[in-house]
């Protein structure tokens, strides 16, 4: 790793309440900064986290969708911490399941809420937080020539992918990787990467596998199968280690790529839980 860890570093991450994003919050915790997780609904685990890093996490409640809850959690980072040097933008959903020809009507409105949630939410969250993210000011421990705000955005292979019954969501993620180009090229003091965070174990698997199969081709669909039947589905902590590691490490000549987690590069700032 090129540096240390600076303790003192604020993330904000969004779907932190269950599965990989919870798996990432716990590595962020156990790694010493802060945290502000934007939450729609808390889960009990995460109450209970919350309660155990008390002065460390704090959670702002709110809808990723709705602009002014994303202002208010940048919010929330500088009035309890004073700094913000991360985003970690997980947030998402996966819905509506269906072919292109099903998309019209009154089906569209579902694709809006989609996009509401897996693109225009990034653009709205990282409008607020960018002047946070560029300020070296007040920033104890950033080293000079390291990057003074980094953004993660959690991308998926659905970005270069054509899975059938997926279009909405393959969209929106490609969508969010021509954000992360761009950020790459706008903001120098910034460094921007997408990940594909593999297949964890985590409800997004449980739902298409029991919901797939009414939308995907058998083929797409029995891969999917194949890889719980055969156990070959990834712990959370593995990809959210990455996650981590990259929100508080990634150099800036990573700056505009969409990586693979297990890629040499990016599993070379994986943390541990």
């Amino acid at each position: 790793m090129s540096s240390p860890i600076q303790k003192q570093q604020t993330v904000i991450l969004t779907g932190a309440s269950q599965g990989l994003g919870f798996a990432t919050l716990e590595i962020l915790l156990k790694a010493g900064v802060n945290v502000v997780a934007v939450q729609r609904t808390e889960s009990a685990q995460l109450t209970a986290l919350a309660d155990k890093y008390q002065g460390v996490l704090f959670i702002s409640k709110g809808d990723v969708a709705k602009d002014e809850d994303n202002r208010a959690a940048v919010d929330v980072a500088m009035q309890s911490f004073g700094r913000l040097d991360a985003l970690i933008l997980n947030a998402g959903q996966m819905g509506p399941l269906a072919p292109v020809s099903a998309l019209g009507g009154p089906a569209l409105d579902g694709v809006k809420e989609l996009f509401d949630v897996n693109f225009f939410s990034l653009v709205s969250i990282i409008s607020h937080a960018l002047p946070h993210l560029r300020r070296r000011e007040r920033k104890e421990g950033l080293v000079d020539g390291e990057p003074a705000g980094r953004i993660v955005l959690v991308s998926s292979g659905a970005a270069t992918g054509g899975v059938t019954g997926w279009a909405a969501y393959n969209a929106s993620k490609a969508a969010m990787n021509s954000l992360g180009r761009t950020l790459g090229n706008e903001e120098k003091e910034v460094v921007t990467v997408s990940v594909r965070p593999g297949t964890p174990n985590t409800d997004m698997q449980t739902k298409i596998r029991e919901l797939g199969g009414s939308v995907m081709s058998a083929s797409d669909h029995a891969r999917f199968m194949g890889l719980h039947e055969r156990g070959e589905l990834l712990p959370p902590h593995e990809p959210g280690g990455v996650l981590a590691g990259l929100a508080l490490l990634a150099p800036e000549q990573m700056s505009g790529t969409f990586v693979n987690w297990n890629d040499e590069e990016p599993k070379s700032f994986q943390l541990k839980p």
